[in-house]
Formats: C-alpha cells, structure tokens, sequence
C-alpha cells in the first residue's frame, strides 16, 4: 500500500463518516489525511514506529527541562487550532464530544500562543460582543462558551 493510496482510504472513510452523520470523527480523519499526504513512505513507516511505540509505552513524554522562551508562532498552526475550537464548539453537543476533548482542544489553544486581537476574533466567532482585558480572559470565556453548551445540551437529557 503506498502513501497516496492510503490517503485516498482515509478520504474515503471520512466521506463515509460524514455520510452516517459522525461529524467529530469527520475532521479528525480529514486532517489525518492531509498529513499522510505530505510524507514520504519512510517519513510515514518511521511515524508508524513512533506510534507504536508509544501506544505501548515504550516512549515516554520529555520532561521539560527549563521554561523556553516563546518564539513567534506559527501563524498556520494558530488557523488550525482556533478551527479546531470552532468545530469542538460547533460539535459541543454531540454526546460523543467529552470533556477531556473540550479541555484538551483549549490546552492546544493556550499552547499556541496566539495573539490577543486573534482570540477577540475567534471570541466573536462564538457569539461574544464584549472586549476582554486579558489573554486569559479571552481564553477563560472560550473555553466556558463550550463546556456551557455541552452542559446546556447534557442537562435536558439528565
């Protein structure tokens, strides 16, 4: 099995997810697809090994040794992230959405460090009008914008 073939396997098990409505999986698995696309086949066996590996243990996570000063970020990266917010958000209330997922994508975005007039943005993308004051702020209010909804969604159920 080659790289693109592959790719184009994962291309179609997305199309077949978004077809039985399993909207969470969908985006996971497109991204996965862009990824595989940009490998070579031993960049890919290699990532292969690694995940193995890891799945087993075998590779602990590094032990940060001293805060590194945070450099420019990647501006793709940032995009990335702040669709990712948007599509936990928008997905906030499909059951299969935790909340460890929730707090995981947020973790991503603080991680990120993007800058404060990208988080108003994103901010007002989920329905905020309001200036904050802070990065934390911003970050405070996106992350319960999407636990409130999750819970909005979970609490008629209970």
């Amino acid at each position: 099995m080659t790289v693109a073939e592959l790719q184009l396997l994962l291309l179609d098990l997305g199309r077949l997810l978004r077809a039985s409505a399993a909207a969470v999986c969908v985006g996971q698995i497109s991204n996965l697809s862009g990824q595989v696309g940009n490998l070579t086949y031993k960049a890919f066996a290699d990532f292969l090994v690694q995940a193995e590996a890891y799945s087993r243990g075998a590779l602990a996570p590094k032990a940060k040794s001293s805060p590194a000063k945070k450099g420019k970020a990647d501006p793709a990266a940032i995009e990335q992230t702040c669709q990712d917010i948007l599509d936990v958000y928008a997905n906030a209330i499909d059951p299969t959405v935790t909340l460890e997922q929730i707090e995981a994508t947020v973790r991503t975005l603080e991680e990120s460090n993007a800058s404060k007039p990208r988080l108003d943005e994103l901010a007002r993308q989920m329905g905020y009008s309001q200036k904050f004051k802070s990065k934390p702020d911003v970050l405070k209010a996106i992350r319960q914008k999407i636990i409130s909804r999750k819970g909005a969604f979970e609490r008629p159920n209970a």
